[in-house]
């Protein structure tokens, strides 16, 4: 299956779905690939990013996007910041991500805060 099958795939099973109803087959293998082939899953981030619905991108962000960031964000960041630079869309995923503060290295940190326009949430040290 290509990417964009995928992507389309995964936008056709989860599109409307509600939260208390299992993942489909692309949700669960989508943290599969983010934990083992960071570019693959940036390709499907984005590419879902462009072609989901409002609501879904939400979901992206707070799952898919949020787990990708936290591993694989210095490596990216160049990718990142241009996305969020082009497209509206990955900008409202960003803005649903929560990392932690100190997680990321503070440069990091600080220009994913402004990729997203200053919308993505770091949360304190507890």
């Amino acid at each position: 299956m290509t990417d964009e099958e995928f992507a389309a795939e995964y936008i056709r099973l989860e599109d409307g779905r509600e939260d208390d109803t299992p993942e489909p087959w692309p949700v669960e293998e989508m943290r599969t690939i983010v934990a083992r082939d960071p570019g693959r899953a940036w390709r499907l981030i984005t590419a879902i990013v462009r072609q989901a619905p409002r609501a879904l991108v939400v979901r992206v962000g707070v799952r898919e996007l949020e787990e990708f960031l936290t591993s694989y964000a210095r490596e990216y960041l160049p990718l990142i910041e241009r996305e969020a630079a082009d497209n509206d869309a990955f900008v409202l995923a960003l803005a649903n991500v929560w990392i932690t503060h100190g997680t990321l290295p503070p440069d990091v940190e600080r220009r994913l805060v402004a990729s997203s326009r200053g919308m993505l949430t770091v949360l304190k040290d507890s």
